[in-house]
Formats: C-alpha cells, sequence, structure tokens
C-alpha cells in the first residue's frame, strides 16, 4: 500500500513523523483500516494511496498507541498529517503517540539543519542549566 505517486482515481494519505529523541531509532508501525501498511522512521515521510471512502488509520510501538482517527477521503484528495511521541501522556498507553493533521497540505519535511539547530539549543540550555543555580 506504500507508494510515491497515485494510481487512477485513489486519494493520498501522507504521514510525516517528528524527529524526536523517544524512539529515535525504531520505527512506528502504520495501520490504515487496521491493517499494518508499513513502518516510519525518525523524521521520514511516507504517502499511502487508498481509495474513495472512509479510513482509518493509527501508529503503534510496542505497546503504546495513538488514537484512532477516521476520515472521510474523497476521489484524488491528499490528506497531510503528522504524527510522534506525545509526552503529557507517557503513562497512558492509548495517548503515547499522536496523529495530528498538519496545517496546511504541502507536506514539507523539517529540514535536517532546523533539526540540528534544535537539539544544539536543547543542549546549549543544559549545559548552561547548572551554571545558572
Amino acid at each position: 500500500m506504500e507508494t510515491t505517486n497515485q494510481d487512477n482515481n485513489n486519494a493520498l494519505i501522507t504521514l510525516q513523523r517528528q524527529s524526536q529523541l523517544s524512539y529515535f531509532v525504531r520505527s512506528f508501525s502504520v495501520y490504515i483500516d487496521g491493517n499494518l501498511v508499513g513502518r516510519i522512521k525518525s523524521g521520514e515521510t511516507k504517502t499511502y494511496s487508498v481509495t474513495e471512502g472512509e479510513h482509518t488509520i493509527q501508529i503503534k510501538i510496542d505497546f503504546y498507541k495513538s488514537p484512532v482517527l477516521t476520515y472521510q477521503i474523497a476521489s484524488n484528495a491528499k490528506l497531510g498529517l503528522r504524527c510522534g511521541g506525545n509526552y503529557s501522556a507517557m503513562f497512558n498507553f492509548n495517548e503515547y503517540l499522536v496523529i495530528e493533521p498538519l496545517l496546511s497540505y504541502s507536506v514539507s519535511k523539517i529540514t535536517k539543519i532546523q533539526n540540528e539547530i534544535i537539539f544544539f539549543i536543547i543542549l546549549s540550555i543544559i549545559a548552561v542549566f547548572p551554571l545558572i543555580i
């Protein structure tokens, strides 16, 4: 079901995984309509072709999973979603992972440079914080 181009009148679901430290080296399992359709690595974007109609999507890793989202998708439509960890729900196994719509559907990957800048800022804060106290 994973694809990079659209077949006939099928719709496309594009899933973008955030680059996060938690489970960085492990892939999330992607389920569409209850069926395992692939895996997605940290920072990766995958596109899946689906037929017109109602579809569910969920991600899982180990015993953690996202809520099941349901979408009505028209022929030739494009649905953009982002997934990642929800650290505020660490002990809630059914909401630890999250899938949410992208605000605009031009799936833009967070570039490697942006990730490195964010990582550098976090490390700088961690390194400077003990000096402040």
